[in-house]
């Protein structure tokens, strides 16, 4: 089960889906008004920052996933997925035109386990849950730092990620610090 976060001008609504266990953020406002990746046309970057409630420096940054490109994996004969390095390892850009949502993953959480790992194309690298132990993050609420960044373009929110209890329902992405 994933999550998505959708927020806009009406308030805040959390929507279950199938598939794996993602915690997903859609970010419309950074495509919207004047400081739009689609000024000119370029491709925007997304790097996350994960932080614990009361630090201000964050535990570390990733390169950000656009669930609108295409996973890492490529398909051979025999019903086999092979990993796509170069694609691993890119740093993903995609083109967000003017009030166009789109959608970064967070973090996975899978049921029976306590942690939740941050999530992106690196994450591959750790089948089969697709868990990294160098992002785990334990039961506690944490701030996550969006930073979007196109040619003369950067912008930054902050969101909230609460990881409680070992199933995936407990992982939520939060707009305020939760009380």
């Amino acid at each position: 089960m994933y999550w998505k976060w959708e927020t806009s001008q009406t308030p805040t609504t959390l929507t279950a889906g199938s598939g794996s266990s993602m915690c997903e953020s859609r970010i419309p406002d950074f495509s919207s008004g004047a400081g739009s990746c689609d000024a000119r046309r370029q491709p925007c970057r997304a790097e996350l920052t994960y932080g614990d409630i009361g630090a201000h420096a964050g535990r570390f940054t990733i390169d950000g996933r656009w669930v609108s490109l295409p996973e890492p994996v490529q398909q051979v004969p025999g019903g086999r997925a092979v990993l796509d390095v170069g694609a691993v390892f890119s740093r993903p850009r995609e083109v967000v035109t003017a009030n166009d949502a789109v959608l970064l993953d967070v973090a996975i959480k899978q049921d029976g386990v306590t942690d939740c790992f941050a999530f992106n194309n690196r994450s591959y690298l750790f089948p089969p849950n697709w868990s990294n132990p160098a992002w785990a993050l334990s039961s506690a609420t944490y701030w996550v730092s969006v930073r979007i960044v196109a040619a003369e373009i950067e912008e930054v929110r902050v969101f909230y990620l609460v990881n409680q209890g070992n199933q995936r329902n407990g992982l939520r992405l939060e707009p305020t610090v939760p009380r």
